[in-house]
């Protein structure tokens, strides 16, 4: 009977371990908050633009002078480098420093000074 118990309890602890377990929602492109202060030096509005390490662009949006935006970012992938291009109405183009998406939540990124902030989960 001990034996039989026993054996019961293998096959049931077995059945346990390869049970499939539900798969919960996978993110594969989070969110990105990029946030940009437009504070160029004359003053002038900026279209910025996501740049990958491939060459390809995504518009962000437009900051007008003086001003501060909050942009979202889905990315396809977090392993390629990306660089973010400022670009003024009279053609001069700023660009970032190179960084990745790997755990960035979000990233302010200041004209001026060119400096950057991330932010990690």
């Amino acid at each position: 009977m001990n034996r039989l118990f026993a054996a019961t309890l293998t096959v049931l602890a077995l059945g346990a371990c390869t049970k499939k377990q539900p798969v919960g929602e996978v993110n594969l492109s989070p969110k990105i908050e990029v946030t940009v202060s437009n504070n160029f030096i004359p003053a002038d509005q900026v279209t910025v633009y996501m740049v990958n390490a491939n060459g390809g662009q995504m518009i962000l949006g437009t900051v007008s002078p003086s001003r501060t935006q909050r942009f979202s970012y889905q990315p396809t992938t977090a392993t390629d480098k990306f660089t973010l291009v400022a670009q003024s109405t009279n053609g001069r183009k700023l660009p970032s420093q190179q960084f990745t998406l790997v755990n960035l939540v979000s990233l302010t990124w200041d004209l001026r000074s060119n400096m950057m902030q991330f932010y990690e989960q």
